[in-house]
């Protein structure tokens, strides 16, 4: 169980029952699908070895986007994908807001002199 799941499992119900009526339906319906991740509530598959017919019950994820158990492996994916087209060197990524007074500026197309 991951640690989203446990604070979910956790502290979930006292949440919603304190919070729940002011809360949206899809963050409601969100919080319970990580809290069925991998557990038979989610459901189940199951497979039989071919070599010996041991049948094999394994729980579904709940393949939320939220869900950082059940996107781990497209976010490394992207990882991936994004080192691929990065210079070689040290570098870095800067974020940052521009204050509104200098959005308008900032927007403006600029002009090759």
């Amino acid at each position: 169980m991951g640690l989203l799941q446990e604070l979910f499992r956790t502290h979930g119900p006292a949440y919603l029952d304190r919070f729940g009526d002011a809360m949206p339906r899809a963050h409601r319906r969100v919080s319970a699908a990580i809290i069925a991740c991998r557990t038979e509530a989610a459901g189940v598959t199951l497979y039989s070895c071919d070599a010996c017919g041991q049948p094999h019950v394994i729980p579904r994820s709940c393949g939320n986007r939220h869900c950082p158990g059940c996107q781990q492996g497209q976010g490394l994916r992207w990882l991936e994908r994004h080192r691929a087209r990065h210079l070689p060197g040290e570098h870095c990524l800067l974020t940052f807001t521009v204050p509104a007074p200098l959005r308008a500026f900032r927007r403006r197309p600029q002009k090759v002199g």
